[in-house]
């Protein structure tokens, strides 16, 4: 594969996966993924000049609850809790709210355009927890609120609007992949084969093409591990040092899983220096991270000197009477690895519509072999290593937080498999290494159709993710598929064209996919390159 059709391949992935992305967009009810309305509601706040409260003291608007209700997520009383939500056909929250079939979509035009700054209910409060992050997300989605003229929309067009700013963000991912896998290996195909296996997370997709502070920081996640691969790939130089610290000060201020950065970005550049003396590489790392505590890591020491906390809550503790009273690390653990497994691949709407269990429980299984075997392969194994820190050290972070909680609580919370999704670059490279020493042991052709193969899996997982949270939103067992198709598109915040055309792009993007590469690939197998090569 030269590299002029790899360069061509790679765009074809990235243009595959913003389809999928944009029909996710589109798919999802309103406000139906994980902390959608407060993501929304922080944004409008900011937007209308609300500002970054202190954690636990910020609200939700009357307009959000207005829309949330409008939207058919929760009922009359507009009450914000996940026990009144309405319930999905085919979901497994149990709660009190009405079936969200048996709501009457509004129509467009009826829909409302709200003001963030009026009293419009007489309800309770509910209190908006998104404050307990850094502000970058909210003010860059404030800011295109306000560059298009958006406060005047309807509130089911903001949305959209801010959907789709999620998944500029997010289709950056896929090339940032193929970028980090082709550092560590000098193999296009490889590299391929990694970037077209992001598409087979539906949860990604779906989190990616939601209202989330989740995609700024998947994207800068990826663009660390694919700019540390890099400097560890050849002498840093001054402007990657420059470029490092401000992408980490960036990602701080984003979402505090990005500290577990932090070690990696100092090992990146020590390793990556080892041309030079050893005090140079020291002072290359210290130069990268005082950028990074100038432009963000100053808001995590802020928190330990104000709220004498690293993370503060936005919410006050959750203990409600029928948590484990017993709890113990025997029963805390089988339940985290069914939890995050199941909500890395997909788990959609507030974590209620999950995918098959015999398919999770074997993807979650082969992935982990995989990655095992690819850092054995790996003949940058160090360099794997160094930028391994991050996926492991947010699993740390993720654990120990989720089992102090179970101990007070008796409640297995915050066990979520999308906040490993700014890793998920070095993820898939790890794993397509192991895919592809298993198959050159094979045979060099048959590894020199892994991205085929990658392909043709991924295209069809993300069609069982895309099939099964529509199936569960939209259309009853007893129901055929064209009714459940007509009260999608009843539903849609992107109207019945929007439907069409984000139904049929991801169908015509994979068949001109497979087609780029069929012509790719049927020349001759890419010659292996040497990572310093790739990086200059």
């Amino acid at each position: 594969m030269t590299m002029r059709t790899y360069r061509l391949v790679i765009v074809v992935v990235s243009v595959l996966f913003g389809t999928i992305l944009t029909l996710w967009a589109v798919l999802t009810p309103g406000f139906r993924a994980p902390d959608e309305p407060q993501h929304f509601n922080s944004v409008m706040r900011v937007a209308t000049g609300g500002g970054w409260p202190a954690p636990g003291t910020a609200w939700m608007s009357d307009a959000t609850h207005i829309a949330t209700h409008e939207a058919g997520l929760t009922g009359a009383s507009g009450s914000m809790s996940i026990f009144e939500f309405s319930i999905l056909p085919g979901g497994t929250l149990e709660g009190w709210g009405q079936q969200f079939v048996d709501v009457t979509p509004l129509a467009p035009e009826d829909r409302s355009v709200l003001d963030h700054t009026a009293e419009l209910l007489d309800a309770p409060p509910t209190l908006d927890q998104m404050t307990q992050h850094p502000p970058l997300f909210y003010a860059f989605g404030a800011g295109l609120v306000q560059i298009v003229g958006a406060l005047d929309w309807r509130w089911d067009q903001q949305l959209l609007l801010l959907r789709m700013f999620c998944v500029a963000l997010t289709v950056w991912v896929v090339p940032l992949a193929a970028v980090t896998t082709r550092l560590l290996t000098g193999n296009r195909t490889v590299a391929v084969a990694a970037a077209v296996s992001i598409v087979a997370v539906p949860q990604f997709a779906h989190i990616g093409a939601s209202v989330s502070n989740d995609s700024l920081t998947n994207l800068l996640g990826a663009a660390l591990l694919a700019l540390s691969a890099a400097t560890m790939a050849v002498r840093p130089t001054w402007a990657r040092i420059v470029a490092l610290g401000v992408l980490l000060g960036l990602g701080l201020l984003t979402k505090g899983f990005l500290l577990a950065a932090i070690p990696m970005v100092a090992l990146a550049v020590i390793i990556g220096a080892r041309t030079a003396l050893p005090k140079m590489r020291l002072w290359q790392a210290f130069v990268a991270l005082v950028i990074a505590f100038a432009i963000g890591g100053w808001w995590w020491l802020r928190n330990l000197l104000v709220h004498h906390t690293l993370q503060p809550s936005g919410m006050p503790l959750f203990a409600p009477g029928w948590g484990d009273d017993t709890p113990t690390l025997g029963e805390f653990l089988p339940q985290a690895f069914t939890r995050l497994s199941t909500s890395f691949w997909g788990n959609f709407g507030w974590l209620e519509v999950p995918l098959p269990g015999p398919l999770w429980i074997t993807l979650t299984i082969l992935c982990l072999a995989a990655v095992v075997l690819g850092v054995l392969a790996c003949r940058q194994r160090l360099r794997l290593a160094v930028l391994l820190i991050l996926p492991v050290g947010t699993v740390v972070v993720v654990l120990g937080g989720a089992y102090a909680s179970y101990e007070i609580n008796g409640l297995f919370g915050q066990l979520q498999g999308r906040y490993l999704y700014s890793s998920i670059a070095v993820l898939a490279a790890a794993v397509w290494l192991g895919i592809d020493a298993i198959a050159r042991r094979l045979g060099r052709r048959r590894a020199h159709w892994l991205p085929v193969v990658a392909t043709l899996v991924s295209v069809t997982l993300a069609a069982v993710g895309l099939i099964t949270f529509f199936q569960a939103c939209y259309q009853l067992p007893t129901e055929s598929v064209i009714v459940g198709l007509n009260r999608w598109a009843l539903w849609s915040i992107a109207g019945r064209a929007g439907v069409v055309v984000a139904t049929l792009a991801p169908a015509v993007a994979s068949i001109v996919l497979l087609g780029v590469l069929g012509v790719a690939l049927g020349r001759r197998p890419s010659a292996r390159r040497r990572p310093s090569e790739v990086a200059a």
